[in-house]
């Protein structure tokens, strides 16, 4: 059975014959089957947030802290063990989109530019396991405040990055919630050849259906620019695209995952982000090409000017 994470990716773009999968701003026809649409979710006001939520650091320099996964406990499985990867985010967009982020601080989500394209506001789901049941340890955070990279473009795919603003910070200091690392500057390393991971709520397979009650993860290969051009062209495989092929498993992201982190271990055992999930081919998330992500990298300088964080 193939393992096949799936990632929400909707853009308007055709090159060297390739057509990406067209952008849908209603997701309703994937009908969401994560909730029970009779019961209300419950948005918590920041002063019902218990105190163990609230952020007990002061500094904005997150590297001691960043990065660390909990230990799994399911082997060669794709479904992650519950608060595996603290850092991953479900986004319930406005309008009834769906997509994935990544906790990068105490305060800040990272994302794709085509999941807040348009949004009024988001439902962020912050320590969540199974999206489609009440869990004890599942922070829900309603945000409004977003930033689109001012590069955005739905046709090249240039700028597809965006950062949310959460509208009080949250405790970092547990095993629940904790934020991914992002790239140093210094690092130039484009990582080709090297194993990389995805974890989202995407859907598991290839057509009808919806996203994954349960949070997803798998291994990908990074692969050249060179070669990922050879399927969607330069125009829209730049500097600051990277793409993935497809491990032995078939493993890749689809419908969901979009804005999801794509992240590599480095010297200290620290998941560190190089990659936000963009795009896939028209041709199918099963279909053995290659999947884009935004490079970290070419947005750092971005990042901490919006964020203040230190990177």
């Amino acid at each position: 059975m193939k393992v096949i994470l799936c990632l929400a990716i909707f853009v308007f773009a055709q090159s060297m014959g390739q057509v990406l999968l067209p952008f849908e701003k209603n997701w309703a026809k994937i009908e969401e089957k994560w909730a029970d649409p009779s019961a209300p979710r419950h948005i918590p006001r920041p002063e019902e947030i218990p105190l163990r939520h609230k952020a007990t650091r002061e500094s904005k320099d997150l590297r001691a802290v960043c990065g660390t996964a909990n230990p799994a406990r399911i082997i060669n499985g794709a479904e992650a063990t519950p608060n595996e990867f603290p850092w991953v985010a479900a986004l319930f967009i406005s309008g009834g989109s769906f997509c994935t982020a990544s906790l990068i601080s105490d305060q800040w989500v990272l994302t794709a530019a085509h999941c807040a394209d348009g949004a009024l506001y988001f439902d962020v789901y912050l320590g969540a396991h199974n999206v489609r049941v009440t869990e004890p340890t599942r922070l829900e955070i309603r945000a409004t405040e977003k930033y689109i990279h001012p590069n955005w473009n739905s046709a090249t795919l240039n700028g597809d990055i965006a950062l949310i603003k959460l509208p009080e910070p949250v405790d970092i200091s547990g095993d629940l919630v904790r934020p991914i690392c992002l790239q140093d500057p210094t690092d130039t390393d484009l990582y080709v050849g090297a194993e990389a991971n995805i974890a989202g709520w995407g859907k598991t397979a290839d057509g009808p259906g919806g996203i994954s009650p349960t949070l997803q993860k798998s291994k990908v290969t990074v692969i050249s620019n060179a070669e990922c051009q050879n399927t969607y062209g330069a125009l829209i495989i730049r500097d600051y695209t990277i793409c993935t092929s497809f491990t032995s498993t078939n493993s890749g992201t689809c419908n969901g995952d979009s804005g999801s982190a794509m992240s590599v271990i480095n010297a200290n055992g620290q998941y560190t982000q190089i990659g936000v999930t963009s795009f896939v081919s028209s041709a199918g998330c099963a279909s053995g090409n290659p999947d884009g992500y935004a490079r970290v990298s070419s947005y750092l300088s971005w990042i901490s000017s919006i964020t203040g964080l230190v990177l």
